[in-house]
């Protein structure tokens, strides 16, 4: 009978020590709410994110800027210059130049925007580590070589002709100089290459999920 009784409160104690145990182990606190994360702590990850991806960007920004100066000697190299005359220190459109004055407005956009799209599909494809690290380097990339292409052309083109004709005689001929008229002409580039992003990433993402999905 005692030995009934000892067995009895020795189960009464194991069930009221399991009943006291803590809900956690005082060895390992409880994880923190995500919600608790320090916003520095996120800022950091995606700073290393980026800092990881530097020699991706800086290979894509290089990319862009030598097809850039490559553009604007395409574009030098294709372009006419609109003829005119001086006349009073001033500088007049002739018949011929009034129709090709803004031919090279007009070769600048489709050469950067070829360019761009081309530039957007490859780099894209081959740089697909991260495609938000790539899209952003790709608007950068498009900008800069976007001035890269103006000022590389404009430098090979001839001289302001507002300049010459303050110091030639009249009806002297004088060319025009390359320009582009508008600042929207310079969103070619860089529109272009995310045209081309956009469908290299689109048509990448449906080669790997495939047909049925």
């Amino acid at each position: 009978m005692s030995g009934q009784l000892n067995n009895g409160q020795l189960n009464d104690g194991r069930l009221n020590g399991r009943l006291n145990e803590p809900a956690y182990s005082l060895d390992k606190p409880p994880e923190p709410h995500p919600s608790s994360v320090s916003p520095w702590e996120g800022a950091g990850g995606e700073l290393a994110r980026w800092r990881e991806s530097l020699p991706e960007v800086a290979a894509i920004l290089a990319i862009f800027v030598g097809a850039g100066a490559v553009c604007g000697l395409l574009w030098e190299w294709l372009w006419s210059p609109p003829t005119g005359v001086a006349y009073h220190h001033e500088w007049i459109l002739d018949r011929n130049g009034l129709t090709v004055d803004f031919s090279g407005t007009g070769l600048y956009v489709v050469i950067a925007a070829v360019v761009g799209l081309v530039l957007g599909l490859v780099v894209a494809l081959v740089f697909d580590h991260d495609e938000v690290v790539t899209l952003g380097a790709l608007v950068l990339g498009g900008v800069l070589a976007a001035g890269v292409m103006w000022l590389v052309g404009t430098s090979l083109g001839p001289p302001d002709p507002h300049t010459v004709a303050k110091t030639a005689a009249d009806f002297e001929p004088v060319a025009g100089d390359l320009r582009v008229h508008g600042k929207g002409s310079f969103l070619a580039l860089p529109m272009g290459s995310l045209v081309g992003a956009t469908i290299s990433l689109f048509s990448f993402a449906r080669r790997h999920v495939g047909p049925h999905g």
